[in-house]
C-alpha cells in the first residue's frame, strides 16, 4: 500500500508521493471547498479530492474497489477453518516482521498469538491514565500468553502538543485524535523492526461497529410512529441496549430512508449545520451510490470497506508509517481475506456482540477474556487535552479577525459553538484550521 497524488500541471499529469511534492512544483496551495464540504459531514476526505484545490489522491487499496458480495454453501466448520487459514498466510509470508501493535482487542490480538508461533515478537501498546480509555490489561494479557517482548508506551496530555507535527505528516485536516498514540507507537517500534503487524480491517469485514445493530433494530420497529419510536429508545435505555438508546431516538424522522438514517449516525453535521458554518456547502453525494445498489446492511459494508476505511484511516495511517519509516503490514486486508468476509452470510457475523464467526475461529488462539469484549475503540481523552492544551490555539484559530481573513467560514455560527461547548463540531473545524495554517497560510 502506498498513497500516490496527482494533479495537472502544464498539460502534464504530475504525481507523486506527497502533497507536499507537487506544492514544490509550483502548486499553489489553495483549499478545495467541495473537498472541505465532505470532510465536514465525515471527517476526512474521499477520494479522489484532497483539501488542495487541484490535487487528487488515488485509491491506496485499488482492488478493494472491484470487489463483490458472493454466496457460498459452506459450514459454519468449513468458514472458521478457511479463516484461520487465511489469516495465517499473510502472516507466514512476512516472517521479517518482528513487531505487532497490540491494542488488547481482538483483531490485533488474534495477529499476535499466531505469529507469535513462528517468532519472537515485540509487542506495542498504548498506556492511558484514565481507565476509560486504557487497554493495556487486556493486552498484557495476550503478551503474557503469546510470550512477546511487551512495551507499554505511556500517553498523557502532553502528547497533545504533537497534533500540529501529525497534521505535517498526513497533509490532510487529522480530527481522528488517536493518530498521536499511533505516531507514538510506531516511532517506538521502529527502533525495533522496519515493518509491524496492524489489526486494521477486521471490524469492516466481519462487522462489530454500532451502527449496525442501531440501524437493525430502527428498521425492526420502523412501522411505529415517531412518538412510538421514541418511547421504544426510552425503554431500551433501562435496558443492556442503553447505550443504543439516545441514537435510536435520533433516528425517529428518518425512518424509510435508510441512507438518512445512516448518514444521521455517521456525520459530523448534518446538512444544515454545515450550511450554517461553511455558506459554501454543498450535499454530500458519497453514499447514494452504495445505498442505489444495496440493501441498507450491505450499503454500510461496501462504503465503510471502500471509502471510510481507505480515505478515512488507511490514508492518514500510511502517512504516519511513511514517517517513521516504518511498512505497515496488514494480515487481515488480504484479497483472500476480504474475498472470503464478503462470502460469509450476516448471520455468522452479527450474533451477539458483533464478528460471532470470527470469535469462533479464534478461541484456540486467545482467552476468553479476549473473545468476549465487546468492541472498545481506540479513543483518547480529547475533552481533557482540549482543556489542557489547546485552548490557547483555539482562541487564535478561532478569532474573528483570523475567521474573516479566511474568507471560509460564518464566524458567528462558530463563535456560536464556542459559547456552546460544542467540541463534537468545533474539533474538526479545529482540526482544517491546524491544517490551514500549516500549509495554505504560510
Amino acid at each position: 500500500m502506498n498513497t500516490t497524488y496527482y494533479t495537472r500541471i502544464g498539460g502534464k499529469t504530475i504525481t507523486a508521493d506527497t502533497v507536499k511534492a507537487l506544492l514544490k512544483k509550483g502548486v499553489k496551495p489553495e483549499v478545495d471547498l467541495k473537498a472541505l464540504s465532505d470532510y465536514l459531514t465525515f471527517g476526512y476526505v474521499p477520494a479522489p479530492l484532497t483539501m488542495f484545490n487541484g490535487i487528487y489522491k488515488k485509491p491506496i487499496v485499488p482492488w478493494l474497489n472491484d470487489v463483490k458480495f458472493t454466496s457460498s454453501n459452506k459450514s459454519t466448520e468449513s468458514f472458521k477453518e478457511q479463516i484461520v487459514k487465511t489469516l495465517k498466510e499473510p502472516i507466514q509470508q512476512h516472517d521479517e516482521t518482528k513487531a505487532s501493535l497490540l491494542s488488547g482487542g481482538l483483531d490485533s490480538g488474534a495477529i499476535t498469538s499466531i505469529a507469535s508461533h513462528s517468532r519472537q515478537l515485540n509487542t506495542f501498546t498504548a498506556v492511558f491514565e484514565d481507565a476509560k480509555y486504557d487497554e493495556s490489561i487486556y493486552a498484557k494479557m495476550i503478551s503474557n500468553m503469546s510470550d512477546t517482548e511487551h512495551h507499554e508506551i505511556h500517553i498523557d496530555s502532553s502528547c497533545a502538543k504533537l497534533m500540529s507535527k501529525i497534521t505535517q505528516f498526513t497533509e490532510e485536516p487529522t480530527p481522528d485524535i488517536s493518530a498521536i498514540p499511533r505516531h507514538i507507537l510506531l516511532e517506538t517500534a521502529k527502533r525495533h523492526s522496519d515493518s509491524i503487524f496492524v489489526g486494521e480491517g477486521g471490524d469492516e469485514l466481519f462487522i462489530s461497529y454500532r451502527e449496525y445493530w442501531i440501524m437493525k433494530r430502527a428498521y425492526k420497529y420502523m412501522p411505529l410512529s415517531k412518538p412510538s419510536m421514541k418511547m421504544v429508545a426510552k425503554m431500551l435505555s433501562y435496558t443492556k441496549y442503553k447505550r443504543h438508546s439516545q441514537a435510536l431516538s435520533s433516528l425517529a424522522s428518518t425512518m424509510g430512508n435508510p441512507l438518512e438514517s445512516y448518514k444521521t449516525l455517521k456525520q459530523a453535521m448534518s446538512e444544515q449545520e454545515k450550511q450554517s458554518v461553511l455558506p459554501s456547502a454543498r450535499k454530500e453525494t458519497v453514499l447514494k451510490p452504495y445505498f442505489d445498489k444495496y440493501d441498507y446492511i450491505r450499503a454500510m459494508c461496501m462504503y465503510g470497506m471502500k471509502t471510510a476505511l481507505q480515505d478515512g484511516f488507511l490514508t492518514g495511517f500510511l502517512r504516519l508509517a511513511q514517517a517513521s519509516d516504518i511498512e505497515l503490514v496488514f494480515p487481515m486486508l488480504t484479497p483472500k481475506m476480504v474475498n472470503l468476509a464478503l462470502s460469509i452470510p450476516f448471520s455468522l457475523k452479527m450474533k451477539g456482540k458483533g464478528k460471532w464467526i470470527f470469535r469462533q475461529a479464534m478461541k484456540p488462539y486467545l482467552p476468553k477474556e479476549i473473545l468476549n469484549r465487546p468492541k472498545h475503540p481506540f479513543a483518547c481523552p480529547l475533552m481533557q487535552w482540549i482543556t489542557e492544551e489547546y485552548q490557547p490555539m483555539m482562541d487564535e484559530l478561532f478569532s474573528k479577525d483570523y475567521i474573516k481573513s479566511q474568507n471560509i467560514f460564518n464566524y458567528d455560527h462558530i463563535a456560536k459553538l464556542r459559547g456552546q461547548n460544542n467540541y463534537n463540531q468545533l474539533w474538526p473545524l479545529f482540526s482544517f484550521q491546524l491544517w490551514y495554517k500549516e500549509f495554505v497560510d504560510v
